[in-house]
């Protein structure tokens, strides 16, 4: 959802974009680098530019602990860059970075081999895995409109194991 715009769609095997409603709002992508850039234009002609760069995404990283080699990392928010109305006003935004890592599922396994000890005991091989997601997520810092500009500032003390607190907007 943005401005007045509640829309989905998805890409199709040809990297068409396919809107799930049928309404009046124009989607629009380009490849700046590895990152995706959306523009989508309303009824009125705002256009919305969304993600492009680092600054305007949230990427996870997804590994295990039991695992060694690459990690999977993909993106998975695109932020709200800027909004141009159609006589051409400006007005952008800028985000502060946060992380948050969580363990996303875990497993222990134990395997008992048979030995050729003559007191009939087993050897014990226990062995556990946790599966990490890191999350470089965004908050907003800045609108810039004009000559004007609102600051949103965050502290980091939230009780709930939240990652920021929104404590003064100037």
């Amino acid at each position: 959802n943005i401005g007045n715009i509640s829309t989905s769609f998805f890409f199709d095997e040809n990297l068409n974009i396919l809107k799930s409603n049928d309404d009046d709002v124009r989607i629009q992508y380009s490849t700046i680098g590895s990152i995706l850039e959306f523009k989508i234009t309303d009824k009125n002609g705002n256009i919305y530019i969304l993600g492009g760069n680092e600054d305007f995404v949230e990427k996870n990283t997804m590994s295990q602990d039991c695992v060694v080699g690459p990690k999977t990392t993909y993106y998975s928010a695109w932020y709200l860059k800027e909004i141009i109305t159609p006589n051409n006003q400006k007005i952008s935004f800028a985000y502060n970075s946060f992380q948050q890592s969580f363990i996303s599922s875990a497993s222990y396994n134990e395997t008992y081999t048979s030995s050729c000890y003559s007191d009939g005991s087993f050897d014990r091989n226990p062995s556990s895995c946790r599966s990490i997601n890191q999350t470089t997520s965004k908050a907003l810092s800045s609108i810039y409109f004009g000559n004007n500009k609102i600051v949103f500032d965050y502290r980091t003390d939230r009780k709930d194991e939240g990652s920021l607190l929104l404590s003064n907007i100037s």
